[in-house]
């Protein structure tokens, strides 16, 4: 029997990694295969590209292309149910790296936040 497949639009909360870009460290809050949300109080705009490196559990790196698609600030939250931050929308990553992040959000898997667009990497409205 075939194990199922993440879908990945199916956002799970994370606990203990980080992700790293142009010398900032962000925690990550949820993510998918396809998607992150990051924690941080100072977003890069939306629509900027971004290369980020991804420490996820047990020390494993890997880096991921991506786009910033949407932020959540603290003035105005468009998702209160999460801190300040922004969503990016993942563009590039490597075979390897791809099956590395699957395999650690499998093991985050208990924490389901749902499919809805909001929260995590996926540009919202469209």
């Amino acid at each position: 029997m075939m194990a199922k497949m993440m879908r990945s639009s199916e956002r799970l909360s994370v606990e203990g990694a980080r992700a790293r870009t142009s010398g900032a460290d962000c925690a990550i809050v949820n993510a998918s295969s396809s998607g992150l949300f990051l924690a941080s109080t100072s977003p890069p705009p939306i629509g900027q590209s971004l290369t980020l490196e991804l420490a996820l559990d047990q020390g494993r790196l890997i880096t991921v292309a991506g786009r910033v698609v949407w932020i959540n600030d603290h003035i105005h939250p468009g998702a209160q149910h999460l801190p300040p931050g922004f969503g990016v929308c993942i563009q590039r990553v490597g075979l390897a790296e791809k099956l590395a992040l699957i395999k650690f959000l499998r093991g985050q898997g208990v924490a389901a936040v749902g499919r809805s667009q909001e929260g995590d990497g996926h540009a919202r409205g469209q």
